[in-house]
């Protein structure tokens, strides 16, 4: 955490499932949590703490909380047309009631929206907690495929949006950092982080006044 003081960056601090419990039914310790996880760090010159996320998964409307998505494009089956995962149109277009696709994201993210409508919530904020390209680990991986997949990516989040809704789109990247002891039970796609050093090899413009979506996810002890 201390090495994104000051940098702009966003960031989502997890809580550990195994301390659910103990928070939700202990105040002091709760308490205690937030202040040596995310109190200690909003100062000036600190860390840009946006969300405190409850698990991985979504914080349901009835508390007023954001819809949070994740956002897999290699994740389906094997057959999967690399091409309409990137954003520069190489892919086949699909067209829903007219509406034109060439890429996996906008697909699903217009998908999401129009079910929150059906729903009656079609104002509802949605952020992207996770979406990302591996460098490894996949058929798919490699530093030329997530370079072409990011440069896409950053500007729909920060200038165009989707069909259904226009303007910039909060999108968290996953992952900052190398998770070379999580479980590979799903795949070792799962375990593989695009390093620091990497990003920077994509000259990541990571001081952009229009990036501060870009988020680190961290879950604290």
């Amino acid at each position: 955490m201390k090495a994104l003081s000051s940098t702009g960056i966003g960031v989502m601090v997890g809580i550990p499932n195994e301390k659910l419990n103990k928070l939700a039914h202990d105040y002091a310790t709760a308490r205690k949590w937030v202040k040596q996880n995310v109190t200690a760090y909003l100062h000036n010159g600190g860390v840009t703490i946006r969300y405190v996320a409850v698990r991985n998964k979504p914080f349901l409307t009835s508390y007023n909380g954001t819809y949070v998505k994740n956002e897999y494009p290699l994740s389906g089956s094997s057959g999967f047309p690399k091409e309409f995962a990137f954003f520069d149109g190489g892919g086949k277009t699909v067209r829903d009631n007219g509406d034109p696709y060439n890429n996996v994201f906008d697909a699903n993210y217009d998908t999401l929206l129009w079910a929150l409508k059906k729903a009656g919530v079609p104002n509802l904020d949605i952020v992207i907690g996770e979406v990302g390209w591996p460098i490894d680990g996949h058929d798919y991986g490699s530093k030329k495929s997530a370079k072409k997949f990011y440069d896409g990516l950053l500007k729909l989040a920060s200038q165009v949006g989707t069909l259904l809704r226009k303007g910039y789109l909060e999108v968290y990247l996953f992952g900052l950092f190398d998770e070379d002891q999580k479980s590979v039970a799903q795949g070792t796609l799962n375990a593989i982080g695009e390093y620091l050093a990497m990003m920077a090899s994509l000259n990541f413009p990571w001081t952009s006044s229009s990036l501060f979506f870009i988020i680190a996810f961290f879950t604290l002890f």
